[in-house]
């Protein structure tokens, strides 16, 4: 008689068949799901040099979060980020298992991590080339029953196949620009939408008015005389949005402004 088929097997081949295309990130966390049930996923590549590289996610609570505040400078603090930053080896690790001192005071964890609801965090690091880490961070909400060691064994055990896949998706994945998920073709649209909506609520108006100029190539005596404002209080504006950006020049902050327009969510 012959030996029934496991059962991850038609999630396995739909992720094989998507390398390559949009739709690898969602087949592969499918996939993953089959071997360790979980509500909600995000992928991210990590570099030393850049943001965080949006790659996919299926929040499901609080989703705005990410875009405004994970994405820009919560990340730091996020164990699984720091432990790709001191060279951790790649595999599954349970977010327990990376805990630094003073987690819970962390702005990650009261800005991030208690707003989505997510608990029993598991992490799977793949390096897929010498600049970029993608991690999987997968996470349970609500009262779901804690995972337990035989599905975390059992997603070890497929570990191997992960990366192999990771791999061949993302080999060449660079260090600075993030992957587009589906989205509506109205670019123009989108634009403005990109410029109204960026740097969410740590923002004020004003300061998105002129980072929105910066990026259009105005210098700070014509942003002044558009908005009727001095030309040293444009650049006390600017001043201040940096540093709640966590930007270091005008270049990082175009570097930003695309990686916004790409992963905006319209919906």
């Amino acid at each position: 008689m012959p030996a029934s088929a496991p059962p991850w097997l038609p999630a396995l081949t739909d992720a094989v068949a998507a390398i390559h295309t949009p739709a690898f990130p969602r087949a592969l966390v499918a996939f993953i799901n089959t071997a360790l049930p979980f509500d909600c996923a995000l992928v991210l590549g990590y570099s030393r040099n850049h943001k965080p590289i949006y790659l996919y996610d299926s929040l499901t609570e609080q989703r705005q979060v990410l875009f405004e505040h994970y994405l820009h400078q919560a990340y730091r603090e996020d164990p699984f980020y720091q432990a790709v930053q001191t060279g951790v080896a790649p595999g599954v690790y349970l977010l327990s298992e990376l805990l630094p001192r003073f987690f819970t005071k962390s702005d990650y964890y009261r800005g991030f991590y208690q707003n989505t609801g997510w608990h029993d965090e598991v992490g799977i690091i793949s390096r897929v080339n010498d600049e970029v880490t993608v991690v999987f961070s997968l996470g349970r909400l609500g009262r779901r029953t804690a995972m337990g060691q035989e599905q975390l064994a059992a997603l070890r055990q497929l570990e191997p196949l992960l990366q192999n896949l990771c791999l061949q998706h993302w080999g060449a994945l660079a260090g600075e620009l993030s992957a587009a998920p589906p989205e509506q073709d109205d670019v123009k649209g989108r634009i403005d939408l990109a410029f109204a909506s960026l740097g969410g609520k740590l923002l004020t108006k004003r300061e998105r008015e002129v980072l929105r100029l910066v990026l259009l190539g105005h210098r700070s005596r014509e942003i002044g005389e558009r908005l009727g404002i001095g030309e040293g209080t444009v650049k006390n504006h600017r001043k201040r949005a940096y540093a709640k950006l966590g930007l270091g020049s005008q270049s990082e902050l175009f570097l930003l402004f695309l990686n916004h327009l790409i992963t905006l969510d319209t919906k």
